[in-house]
């Protein structure tokens, strides 16, 4: 049920069926079955950016928070710089009050081959000053034999 058509639109069903709903989301906190309805988050000060967050935002930063390993009670530096990078009307407060270092653009990131098996990738981020850099790693593969 990927199709646009498919959507359900929580403000005009009845409070009944929004509870139902918020309850079963509940059962699903943790897992890739999360729809957004109900919170995930626990008292930390990000808090205060996921209540404006949209059901589509809130599993985008569940999804990713669970793809990076992060506990869904405590509060580090990277899950601010997730949420930055998903609900980007705060990516430049969270970066100014957190220091969190937030990827640009997704676009941002690059990758160029070089010789043999060696891998560079750059990423450009921007400090908690809004000054831009460049991140570069340089990865050796190592195939099977």
């Amino acid at each position: 049920m990927t199709d646009a058509s498919s959507k359900i639109d929580l403000n005009v069903i009845t409070m009944d069926a929004f509870q139902k709903l918020y309850e079963l989301d509940r059962t699903f906190i943790g897992t890739p079955n999360y729809m957004g309805v109900t919170y995930f988050w626990g008292l930390h000060g990000y808090k205060h950016y996921l209540r404006e967050s949209s059901t589509a935002q809130r599993r985008k930063i569940h999804k990713k928070w669970l793809a990076a390993g992060l506990d869904l009670l405590k509060e580090t530096d990277e899950h601010y710089r997730i949420i930055g990078s998903v609900m980007k009307q705060f990516r430049q407060e969270i970066v100014r009050l957190y220091g969190a270092y937030v990827p640009t653009t997704a676009a941002a990131h690059q990758t160029k081959k070089h010789e043999g098996n060696e891998t560079m990738v750059f990423i450009e981020c921007k400090n908690k000053n809004g000054q831009t850099y460049e991140l570069a790693a340089k990865t050796t593969l190592t195939l099977g034999s």
